[in-house]
């Protein structure tokens, strides 16, 4: 009798355990599956701190293929159309000093375009005649005086989206991106 209750027993234990395992099992096999994470794109950045001063984007406009003469500053020097295959890109942004002591005069400025292909695109002079008369790019910046103002003009390919603008402090940089996207 002894040994028929230990062999009742041995046999329950068993089917506990059997039943542990097939619990868990269950649990495991029906773990439900993590959803799939979209990727999140990045938010854009339209002001930047870059080794004391803040950059703002201000404004970025396609000006299409054509810089007519008669709207430049000085339509009597100019005296044709600048003229390209791709586009023209104006950009303006603000820089203030938000450092305790000067930042000197050509120690920053816009740098490159960069766009999605990582392709880099250059401010060119021969736009100087189509950027405003009051455009300060590298002047000295003074702590805490209002943010001062700066427009170059570019020559970009017409395939380019997601332009971004490079601007520099010294050897630092950082990157406002423009909001303007081409069809492809």
């Amino acid at each position: 009798m002894v040994s028929e209750s230990k062999s009742i027993v041995v046999v329950i234990a068993i089917v506990v355990i059997f039943v542990i395992i097939a619990v868990v099992a269950g649990i495991i096999i029906m773990k439900p599956e993590p959803e799939p994470v979209e990727p999140v794109e990045p938010e854009p950045v339209y002001e930047v701190d870059v080794g004391g001063v803040r950059f703002r984007l201000e404004k970025a406009r396609d000006l299409g293929d054509i810089l007519r003469f008669l709207e430049s500053k000085n339509p009597k020097r100019t005296k044709e159309d600048l003229i390209t295959t791709e586009r023209f890109i104006e950009v303006t942004i603000s820089a203030e000093n938000i450092a305790k002591d000067n930042i000197a005069s050509g120690t920053w400025k816009p740098g490159r375009l960069f766009d999605s292909k990582d392709r880099r695109f250059y401010y060119s002079t021969k736009t100087d005649y189509w950027t405003p008369e009051e455009n300060k790019c590298g002047e000295i910046l003074k702590p805490k005086f209002a943010p001062i103002m700066c427009t170059k003009i570019y020559e970009v390919s017409k395939i380019s989206t997601d332009l971004r603008i490079e601007v520099i402090v010294k050897k630092e940089q950082g990157f406002l991106d423009l909001g303007i996207l081409f069809d492809e």
